[in-house]
């Protein structure tokens, strides 16, 4: 440890450049690194969970989610409000969509003393 820390002091630029290379090196894979955050890449293929879930989008469809977010300094105003609504009603006409949740739609998850409970929020 003494030798290292000697060498360190003797050469510090040297211990810079060798880290800047290892750096740059291993930055060369980052545009290689994928992320699958795929409910399917998260269980394990031989579980009959995941059995269950390709019967379930066989029989249903997509488990696809869209995000739409809107900017607004208040959010409770009634133009922003009104806006929201006129958004959800354009998209459930779009062809090929199931669902859209909104602030006035959406399901409540709550925990309770029995369990979780989920209703409509309002």
């Amino acid at each position: 440890m003494e030798r290292w820390i000697q060498t360190v002091q003797k050469r510090p630029w040297l211990i810079i450049a060798v880290v800047l290379v290892i750096t740059a090196a291993l930055g060369s894979f980052l545009p290689r690194l994928e992320f699958d955050a795929s409910i399917e890449a998260m269980i394990p293929q031989d579980d009959p969970v995941l059995a269950e879930l390709e019967k379930a989008v066989e029989d249903f469809g997509s488990q696809d989610l869209f995000f739409i977010a809107l900017e607004s300094d208040n959010v409770f105003q009634p133009a922003t409000m009104r806006k929201i609504a006129d958004m959800t009603a354009a998209l459930e006409k779009v062809p090929g969509v199931k669902a859209v949740e909104n602030p006035f739609n959406v399901q409540m998850v709550e925990s309770s003393y029995f369990g979780i409970e989920i209703a409509p929020h309002g």
